[in-house]
């Protein structure tokens, strides 16, 4: 309802930038909302409408917390290229120049790179938040289960190399 609410709004009055917000606000949430009801194909397209909304606008730019959401939610789907680019922009826009376990992006920044198969980068990040996380009094409780995926898709890369490097008998 919120969606075509704004949407409503905005096509009646196309220049105004407090209606394109809202809209833009109205995607953003329903794209949380499918994230949160496992629906990450809805999501991603909720965020990519949000980005659209704000990149129509010369003097306005997305915030690294949209690129982020667009970034996980393209990972989910597996848009993988995708995802780095988002992901990768969330990052450079929070000045962000090493792994930080503030928040979920650099763990789908890991997850993304090794499933692109940039495992030694993803490793390389990897083990830094690791690091980071056993240094941090509340880090252990952060993104559980993105430590694992990303812990379980490093092991897998590892052992699928160490197969491809063994001689067959």
């Amino acid at each position: 309802k919120a969606v075509s609410r704004a949407r409503k709004a905005l096509d009646e009055h196309p220049e105004s930038h407090a209606h394109r917000s809202e809209l833009a606000g109205a995607y953003r949430s329903l794209g949380m909302a499918r994230l949160a009801m496992e629906k990450p194909g809805k999501g991603a397209e909720s965020f990519e409408r949000e980005l659209a909304l704000w990149m129509a606008v010369p003097d306005s730019k997305p915030t690294a917390d949209q690129w982020s959401y667009l970034g996980q939610a393209c990972y989910l789907v597996g848009k993988h290229k995708e995802a780095r680019r988002a992901l990768t922009k969330s990052i450079e826009l929070r000045g962000e120049t090493s792994p930080s376990i503030d928040g979920p992006r650099w763990w789908y920044l890991v997850m993304t790179l090794a499933r692109l198969g940039e495992t030694e980068k993803a490793r390389e990040y990897l083990y830094e938040l690791l690091g980071m996380r056993r240094a941090s009094a509340d880090g252990q409780s952060k993104h559980p289960y993105l430590v694992r995926e990303a812990v379980q898709l490093l092991y897998r890369a590892r052992r699928k190399d160490d197969k491809a490097s063994t001689p067959a008998s």
